[in-house]
């Protein structure tokens, strides 16, 4: 993820170069781009790039490819953008804008691929060189392929974000465009020197939804999950409610707690309900309609 989170960087790499090469904007910066983004047994191309040197570049195609083929294609994109902010070192996007992303299925996966190790680390944002604010971010269409959700899938994406000096925050709305009606909303920030985070998500879905039908769940019933929290990550606690069918299914919190550095982190759950119509109607008089989940898990310092 991190080398896909460094993308807008590139057009700030490339800003000496494009002062130079003012006439040849496919040999040099599209070049320069399928480079730079291509490697692991991923090839990127693109083709129909132009603008480089105004305040709108576009592109017609841009795919993604490993060694089974073609796995991601992205159409009709245009970037608005002020490159008089490269001099004050910020990346300003006002839109970025694509007209369909089509993700056919999963990427394959290297064969000899090193992998991240599993040790937790204290969550931080990148520093980058520069700041990145997307004042307005959208895709028309995104289609996903029956590999990703077990069916085909399409969706309308926006939003916005921004990054600079250890502080970050991005909103992100995505709508389902087929199907039963489906909405997920996200807006979270986060700032690397408080690690305060804030987070509000909102998923709602109507019958027979994404969810529902993945979880399997009894008759795929509507579906509305609300996550919302703000503190920082040391003392965070976590407000959960999920409903099915318009009736409260399961609420209540998990928190996380660790008074000071280099002691014992605290993590509870503390969750509540009648959830037996997500279950199948033979565990329903098991369970009963008074359903508790608790618990306390210490975390010491050494992990």
């Amino acid at each position: 993820m991190r080398r896909w989170a460094i993308i807008p960087l590139l057009f700030t790499l490339l800003w000496p170069a494009i002062l130079s090469a003012q006439t040849d904007d496919r040999s040099r910066i599209v070049a320069f781009l399928e480079t730079q983004l291509s490697g692991n047994a991923r090839q990127v191309s693109i083709t129909g790039f132009r603008g480089a040197l105004s305040a709108s570049a576009e592109m017609d195609v841009l795919t993604i490819a490993d060694d089974d083929g073609i796995w991601l294609q992205l159409e009709g994109a245009r970037l608005d953008w002020s490159r008089a902010a490269l001099l004050r070192g910020a990346l300003q996007i006002d839109t970025l804008h694509a007209t369909r992303l089509e993700i056919l299925r999963r990427p394959k996966t290297p064969e000899g691929l090193d992998l991240p190790t599993a040790e937790a680390t204290p969550f931080r944002l990148p520093q980058l060189p520069v700041s990145i604010a997307i004042a307005a971010l959208r895709i028309d269409s995104v289609m996903l392929g029956a590999d990703i959700l077990g069916m085909p899938v399409e969706l309308a994406i926006s939003g916005n974000a921004a990054l600079a000096d250890g502080q970050g925050n991005a909103e992100l709305s995505i709508t389902r465009q087929d199907g039963p009606q489906g909405r997920f909303d996200l807006a979270a920030s986060y700032a690397n020197d408080s690690r305060r985070l804030a987070l509000s998500l909102d998923l709602t879905e109507a019958a027979g939804g994404i969810v529902a039908t993945q979880l399997g769940l009894p008759d795929a019933p509507a579906i509305t999950l609300r996550v919302s929290g703000d503190a920082p990550l040391d003392y965070f606690r976590a407000e959960i409610a999920l409903s099915s069918d318009g009736a409260p299914r399961l609420t209540g919190q998990v928190a996380t707690l660790k008074p000071s550095e280099g002691s014992t982190r605290t993590i509870s759950a503390d969750l509540r309900g009648d959830i037996t119509p997500l279950f199948l109607p033979a565990y329903r008089p098991f369970f009963g309609p008074d359903v508790a989940f608790s618990s306390l898990i210490s975390l010491a310092p050494d992990g």
